[in-house]
Formats: C-alpha cells, sequence, structure tokens
C-alpha cells in the first residue's frame, strides 16, 4: 500500500500564498470572460479552497488568513454564489468580529440587496472604530462603499466625507480600484466633489470619465489588477517559511500591526 503523503508546513503555506494570487487575478480579471478564461473563477476558487483546507492544520500567519478569505469570498461573488458568501460571512461572524477585508465584502453585498444601513453598520467599526484594516486598498474601499451607503440612505453632506479621505488616500498612493470596482453609482458623488471644490479634483475628474466611459461602453464596474505594493511584496515572501508575524516584524524591523 503506497504511503500517503501529507505535504509540509511550508509547502503548504507556498501554495496558499500562490493560491491567492490566483484568486486575486481571477476576481482582478472582472466580468471580462476572455482575460479570466472559461470557468476561471470557480477553478481559482477550488484551488484557493484546497489550499485553506490543507493550511488549516497550521499556524497560518495572520495577514495570509486574512487575505485568503477575502479572495474566497470575492470568488465566490465572481461566481454568482452570493448566497455561498452569505454563509461563509455567517461562519466568520460566528467566530467574532469579521476581518476588515471580510466586512468590506459584507458591505457591499448588504448595498447589492437594497440595504445601505445594514452596510453602514457593517462598516462603522473599520471606517471609524477599533478595527483597522491591514490593506491600503480596503481602507480606501471601506470608505468609497461608507460615502455609496451615506448616498443611499439621503445623505449626501455625509457621504462627501469619506470620498473625499477615500481620494486622499488614493492620491497619495493607495488603491484606485475600489473606486473603479464601485461603477457608475459612484459618478454622482465624483460629480459632487468636484463641484464642491474637492482637494483632489485631478484624480476625481479621471475616476469620473473612466467610470463614464465604462458606463457608455455598456461595462461592468471597472477592474484593475494592481501589483502589490513592495512592502506587501516583501512581507508575501515569509510567508512560505510560516514564520510568526513577531518573527516576520523582527526581521523587516516592521510593527507586528504592520505584519
Amino acid at each position: 500500500m503506497a504511503e500517503v503523503r501529507h505535504p509540509a508546513q511550508g509547502e503548504v503555506g507556498h501554495e496558499l500564498g500562490q493560491a491567492v494570487e490566483v484568486g486575486q487575478r481571477q476576481v482582478g480579471a472582472g466580468l471580462d470572460v476572455e482575460q479570466r478564461g472559461p470557468g476561471g473563477a470557480e477553478r481559482g476558487l477550488l484551488r484557493l479552497q484546497t489550499a485553506m483546507t490543507d493550511a488549516a492544520r497550521w499556524a497560518v500567519p495572520d495577514f495570509l488568513a486574512a487575505v485568503a478569505v477575502d479572495a474566497e469570498l470575492e470568488l465566490l461573488v465572481a461566481t454568482g454564489d452570493g448566497e455561498a458568501a452569505r454563509a461563509r460571512l455567517a461562519d466568520l461572524r460566528a467566530q467574532g468580529p469579521l476581518p476588515a477585508e471580510a466586512a468590506l465584502v459584507a458591505a457591499r453585498l448588504s448595498l447589492a440587496d437594497g440595504s445601505p444601513r445594514d452596510a453602514l453598520g457593517v462598516l462603522m467599526p473599520y471606517a471609524d472604530g477599533p478595527l483597522r484594516p491591514r490593506l491600503p486598498s480596503t481602507v480606501v474601499g471601506i470608505h468609497v462603499t461608507e460615502a455609496l451607503a451615506r448616498r443611499a440612505v439621503g445623505d449626501v453632506t455625509g457621504a462627501g466625507r469619506p470620498l473625499e479621505r477615500a481620494l486622499e488616500l488614493a492620491e497619495a498612493g493607495g488603491s484606485r480600484r475600489p473606486f473603479l470596482e464601485a461603477g457608475g453609482s459612484l459618478t454622482p458623488l465624483l460629480g459632487e466633489r468636484i463641484r464642491n471644490g474637492t482637494a483632489h479634483r485631478s484624480l476625481a475628474g479621471d475616476l469620473r470619465e473612466t467610470l463614464r466611459r465604462a458606463s457608455r461602453n455598456g461595462d461592468g464596474p471597472v477592474v484593475l489588477i494592481e501589483p502589490l505594493s513592495e512592502r506587501e511584496e516583501t512581507i508575501l515572501r515569509y510567508f512560505p517559511t510560516m514564520m510568526s508575524n513577531a518573527e516576520i516584524a523582527a526581521e523587516l524591523f516592521l510593527s507586528v500591526n504592520t505584519v
């Protein structure tokens, strides 16, 4: 009888990191089937979930676990399985506060369901509360989604504040992707920021024009595949070693919170 080979801890960490990267690329391909490839999101989801199952036996660094969960949720939405995404979110809530990345997906689902007040309730602990997101793109996404939710409940003035903060962060080197993922629903808010004298007029104008062009062409939300920052890439290289967050932080002279 052949011996069953169990993957080593380092192999599991490497495969999970690779599966997350593949999953993020499939999400980044958005609705473009030619770019994504037939069934690409489904294959990416299967690979990621297999890697997550293997990694469950090991002490995976918190950062990698968070981005893996985020990629799984986004892939579930990308495959059109919103119910499975909601069920996964319910499982995560039963374990404690949602990771910020998962909370952002939950808020977007609430908005899509026509429940902007629920979206605001999900976001507030992360936008102005104690649960700080790990990724710059998540911070921008939370502010953008808060702006959309506030506008949906009729608080146009209140919507301007988080959108201005999102523009500030994006112009300082944060992610622009959350603006473009929001699609045409963000165009009126960007126009209002420009009319009200945003400090980021050029960026707001570029984003509004990109969203208008996508709307004229009948495209869905514009999704870009953005490279990780240099710091994020450096941290990701340590995941296959399965070092603890504290060990990675000490090696890179960073705080544990940054890792």
